[in-house]
């Protein structure tokens, strides 16, 4: 039972410890909804995106992530905000505060939100020491990232393909396991399993996001409803073109750690 309660305890602090960047973003949204004042100099969004960076900065700083962590960071960002500026002029979702740092109608706090899903990544993988077994290659992962990426823009013209890509993915991880490393021994499981997880908890976080009136679905313009667990989909999907940016900075050798020199 000791063991249990201290693995317990080893496993929550060093997943709140990998996602701390998430939750810094999703403390700020929560106040600055409940507090932030309506006469302030400068509007919610752009007092969110200034927080975001003055975080990162901070962050390099006191060493919790380093430059090339934050080169990762950048790319997820500007990934996001691409994708953002599509599916706002397709009406997916909007935001309805005003702003001035803003980029085609999205505000520039929003590639921040996408950028702390990367973040999470690795400083799990880091902080567990996680190890794979039937790794695939990573050309594969590239595949499978790019479709997943494209096709939440082009489903508005053609077929809406997430159902084979998810399918495509599970092929190329099904034999895929992680080990994770705590203070009282290891934990493996299959990598499905894990990246399904991750796609539950943005979808958590992202009813988070709505209710704090961040940005707004059409069907809760009028009275917040909560988001489709259907959206745990679309975020796995989300996750998979995370792997590719992570994977890609720092490969998994052959022994099935990820390379961080």
């Amino acid at each position: 039972m000791k063991k249990i309660f201290i693995g317990t305890l080893d496993f929550s602090y060093k997943q709140l410890n990998s996602c701390i960047f998430g939750i810094a973003l999703l403390l700020l949204i929560a106040l600055t909804a409940l507090f932030y004042p309506k006469e302030a100099l400068i509007s919610r969004y752009d007092f969110l995106a200034l927080a975001a960076l003055a975080i990162q900065v901070f962050f390099i700083l006191l060493k919790i992530e380093t430059l090339r962590e934050s080169l990762m960071i950048f790319i997820f960002h500007f990934l996001g905000m691409m994708m953002e500026i599509f599916k706002t002029k397709m009406g997916s979702w909007s935001y309805s505060q005003s702003g001035v740092l803003y980029l085609f109608g999205v505000p520039l706090f929003t590639g921040f939100m996408y950028a702390s899903v990367g973040s999470y990544i690795l400083r799990f993988q880091r902080n567990f020491h996680c190890s794979f077994t039937d790794f695939p290659s990573y050309p594969w992962i590239l595949l499978v990232a790019f479709l997943a990426y494209i096709n939440f823009m082009t489903h508005h013209y053609m077929w809406d393909l997430r159902w084979l890509i998810l399918l495509l993915s599970a092929l190329i991880f099904w034999r895929t396991t992680i080990t994770f490393e705590l203070s009282t021994g290891s934990l493996k499981l299959p990598f499905l399993i894990v990246l399904l997880s991750m796609g539950g908890l943005l979808w958590i976080a992202e009813n988070i996001g709505t209710f704090y009136t961040i940005w707004t679905y059409p069907h809760q313009e009028n009275l917040w409803h909560m988001v489709s667990p259907q959206k745990i989909i679309s975020w796995y999907l989300l996750v998979l073109t995370a792997l590719a940016i992570v994977y890609g900075l720092y490969p998994v050798e052959r022994e099935g750690h990820l390379a961080y020199s």
